[in-house]
């Protein structure tokens, strides 16, 4: 058979097969066999091309020895990694005691450069330079690197000259014949003229099969052991002839900031979420849509630089990005759990101390009025009320009266608001929309706002309405609370406990590049320059309250699609607040 082969002048012949003994067949005579084994030894002799294998890594396994002495001879260790998968060749398979190559190449690294010598290339060892193979001829090289850092390779392996094989990914990649056909000259007279010729066993009963990453999924997860090295020497010649490159994976500095970078993506972007008013289902989804972008960009520039050689490992970034995912998830729940404990802790004490006054004022007033009607009642049976008297009395019961009504009214509003806090807050609710005339519905809200909380010093107000606006589709309960809520801000600025200057307040309500837009502008004391950004945030608040007024204003218009902002001075401050047009339509 090797004589066929070589009639039809290989470039080289690869003998994947340990031949240090004779190997008798019971078939033939030992005469026979004997002849056969030495015109075998002749022909190693006579031919140059031919390169055997040997083990060098125990057990060991020894090459025919005419070819050992020819230095026609290549290792057949290939190394695997964790899961037993091949991924790797080596270069050199031995060291020297201080970790340079030494002994033979690997048998496919032999047969790539033998192949490519014929054309004019030449190999050099560079120890200094990380104990690189450089394959190179007069207009170009390619590198072989060893690979120190690909995450695969087992601790324990003391062997750390290799590199990473660039697969082939057809099934079948390389034209396999039989001895047979070839013996009986059933082949193409030009088959193997000019190639590399390969000869193994690929029979059962050898169980020279190897599980490589490519076909982890496939039907047939392995491939014969003598295709190792045909794809080896592949990679060699197609990096040298076809410009198809080699595989090297980044060293761990760049491994370690690519980790860094994408963390710090992420953290960014969680600490972001984290100080933003969506709701956690919000933030659960955009944080893990977050990670899947940086493991997708991960995943394009990985295939990216694969096509170009560079092998970066996302596996470890990857899982840590996930990781820190999960843990955020884990942290936000428990601090949005606690945090709203707290903030309902603090409205309940807010709305307890609210309410305190309400209440009073109609204890106090259903007291007083008790007493009064009780005296006209004993005026009556004495028969010395009068009329003068009715007259002086009556107003002061009905104030009273009215008062309590006020007062009920307010407390019920009250109870409102807690539930809307608890919607807006936690549940994250909205109301329904309502057809309503806006100059309408803000003029009530002013005038109701101002006759629930009688306030007793003079305040002007000002009004100005976008007359185009019309009737719109609103919602006219979360207007009602932002309105309340910056009125109430307002009035205390210009209260004169606060502002020497007569009070004055201005609303405006425009239409404003397709948003409904609202002003409430005081002339009271501003806001310190230190809360002009935080006031937003629940519990903070510029005038000794809970601080949850401006928080459950942002939370609504936020709800709602739109947006809140302030502006503060010495000379007073003005709160804008906008709602988008396809929200709040015109009729």
């Amino acid at each position: 058979m090797l004589k066929k082969i070589s009639q039809q002048q290989p470039r080289i012949i690869g003998l994947d097969l340990y031949r240090d003994l004779p190997v008798f067949s019971p078939r033939f005579t030992d005469e026979v066999n004997i002849k056969a084994y030495n015109d075998l030894q002749n022909l190693f002799k006579l031919t140059d091309n031919i390169i055997g294998i040997e083990k060098v890594i125990e057990p060991l396994v020894n090459a025919p020895k005419i070819l050992k002495d020819k230095n026609f001879v290549a290792a057949s260790d290939i190394p695997s990694d964790y899961d037993n998968l091949i991924r790797r060749s080596y270069v050199f398979p031995e060291q020297n005691k201080v970790g340079k190559p030494a002994g033979i190449p690997y048998f496919g690294v032999a047969l790539g450069f033998q192949y490519l010598s014929v054309e004019g290339w030449n190999a050099k060892g560079i120890q200094e330079k990380n104990n690189i193979l450089k394959i190179f001829n007069h207009n170009k090289s390619i590198i072989l690197k060893p690979t120190k850092n690909f995450v695969g390779i087992p601790k324990n392996d003391p062997y750390g000259y290799h590199f990473l094989i660039n697969w082939r990914k057809a099934k079948q990649v390389f034209r396999r014949v039989s001895v047979i056909d070839v013996i009986k000259d059933e082949v193409d007279s030009q088959l193997f003229d000019n190639c590399i010729v390969i000869i193994g066993n690929v029979s059962a009963s050898t169980a020279d099969r190897h599980y490589i990453a490519l076909n982890r999924w496939s039907t047939l997860p392995w491939i014969y052991g003598l295709e190792i090295p045909a794809q080896v020497a592949s990679s060699i010649i197609s990096a040298a002839l076809d410009n198809r490159p080699l595989i090297n994976p980044i060293n761990i500095y760049n491994e370690i900031i690519i980790l860094i970078i994408s963390l710090t993506i992420l953290i960014s972007y969680l600490i972001y979420l984290s100080n933003s008013l969506l709701n956690i289902i919000e933030i659960y989804l955009k944080s893990f849509i977050c990670s899947s972008v940086i493991f997708i960009a991960l995943l394009i520039i990985n295939i990216f630089c694969f096509r170009i050689g560079v092998w970066i490992p996302i596996g470890i970034p990857v899982v840590n990005i996930y990781l820190l995912c999960l843990s955020f998830y884990y942290y936000y729940y428990w601090k949005i759990k606690e945090e709203n404990f707290s903030r309902l802790e603090c409205y309940v004490n807010d709305l307890h101390h609210s309410l305190g006054n309400p209440l009073n004022s109609i204890k106090s007033s259903q007291y007083r009025t008790e007493k009064e009607l009780i005296k006209i009642k004993n005026k009556l049976l004495d028969s010395s009320l009068t009329v003068n008297e009715i007259e002086e009395q009556l107003p002061i019961i009905l104030k009273r009266n009215n008062n309590i009504i006020i007062q009920t009214k307010k407390i019920e509003r009250y109870r409102v608001r807690l539930g809307l806090f608890i919607n807006y807050g936690y549940l994250n609710k909205t109301n329904a929309l309502v057809k309503v005339n806006l100059k309408s519905l803000v003029t009530s809200i002013i005038e109701r706002f101002i006759e629930e909380n009688n306030y007793e010093y003079f305040v002007q107000i000002y009004k100005e309405f976008d007359n185009s606006i019309g009737s719109v589709v609103i919602d006219t309960i979360a207007i009602e609370i932002v309105l309340d809520n910056l009125l109430d801000n307002a009035f205390y600025a210009v209260s004169p406990k606060e502002n020497t200057e007569p009070g004055i307040i201005q609303i405006k309500v425009q239409c404003k590049n397709n948003l409904i837009e609202f002003k409430v502008k005081d002339n009271g004391i501003g806001i310190p320059e230190n809360l002009k950004n935080e006031v937003f945030k629940p519990f903070v608040s510029y005038r000794g309250g809970q601080g949850i007024g401006l928080y459950l204003c942002k939370r609504i218009l936020h709800l709602r699609k739109g947006d809140i902002w302030i502006s503060s001075s010495d000379n007073g401050t003005e709160f804008t607040f906008r709602l988008p047009i396809t929200r709040f339509r015109r009729i």
